[in-house]
């Protein structure tokens, strides 16, 4: 019996570093393209979406809560059906924020989620990670 190496991370198929590149490169224009002029547009706006450093002028940050008892929807993640799904609700909720920008670039995020998503490769066997209790 003659032992063979293992594959090196280097004797991966090409096709799979240019996908990984690929998948680099559209997340480098997203960025480029659709945040950082959505970024620099809040930031001209004097807008923070969270704060580098405390406000002196600011009393407390506490803030009231809206609902006093909370239902099990309240916990309910109703986006987690699909990438499109998630990404809707997103959009809405940066429309329900007045970040109408935000909600503009849902398509195109929509879309990168959709690319670099990785599959998932389903077996029969249970996780090492998972503790089995039965």
């Amino acid at each position: 019996m003659v032992d063979t190496p293992e594959p090196s991370h280097t004797d991966a198929d090409p096709s799979d570093e240019e996908r990984d590149a690929d998948k680099d490169r559209s997340a480098v224009a997203f960025f480029r393209e659709v945040l950082v002029p959505v970024a620099l547009g809040e930031r001209a706006m004097g807008r923070e979406f969270f704060a580098l450093r405390g406000d002196d002028a600011v009393e407390s940050y506490y803030v009231e809560p809206t609902n006093r008892v909370m239902e099990s929807e309240d916990f309910e993640l109703r986006a987690s059906e699909s990438i499109e799904e998630f990404v809707r609700e997103l959009a809405a909720l940066w429309s329900s924020e007045g970040c109408e920008e935000l909600a503009a670039m849902a398509p195109r995020l929509a879309a990168l989620a959709s690319e670099v998503r990785e599959a998932e490769e389903q077996t029969d066997d249970v996780s090492p990670f998972m503790y089995v209790m039965f």
